[in-house]
């Protein structure tokens, strides 16, 4: 359905996903990149519901990523910048939540994807 390079690395959504979701009669979430989330947005523009959750600053998603200790202060630096360019598209989106608790923020999107 969608795949995209990301800082090095090769992710994507296989077709058939969406094919065995939809014999089964359930819905797929997906937790992919904003191009990918567009592409399929495109493709499928009446059965897609976009959520973009952001974290409550970039200076908080700093402290996240290196409180996690799995990347290098490098990497963690790549990942700013990425979120950075990703967060300007989040007005494509059709919601956006704000994950300052996780709780709150689980909250939320169960209830989008309750009334969707």
């Amino acid at each position: 359905m969608e795949w995209k390079k990301v800082l090095r690395h090769w992710y994507g959504t296989p077709r058939y996903f969406m094919a065995e979701a939809r014999k089964q009669h359930k819905h797929l979430v997906l937790c992919i990149d904003v191009k990918g989330a567009l592409q399929v947005k495109r493709e499928h523009p009446s059965a897609t519901v976009l959520i973009f959750i952001l974290p409550p600053s970039l200076k908080e998603l700093e402290s996240r990523l290196l409180r996690r200790k799995s990347e290098t202060a490098q990497t963690v630096r790549k990942r700013l910048q990425l979120a950075k360019r990703e967060i300007t598209i989040a007005k494509k989106y059709d919601y956006c939540i704000i994950n300052s608790a996780l709780g709150e923020c689980v909250e939320r999107l169960e209830a989008i994807m309750k009334a969707k």
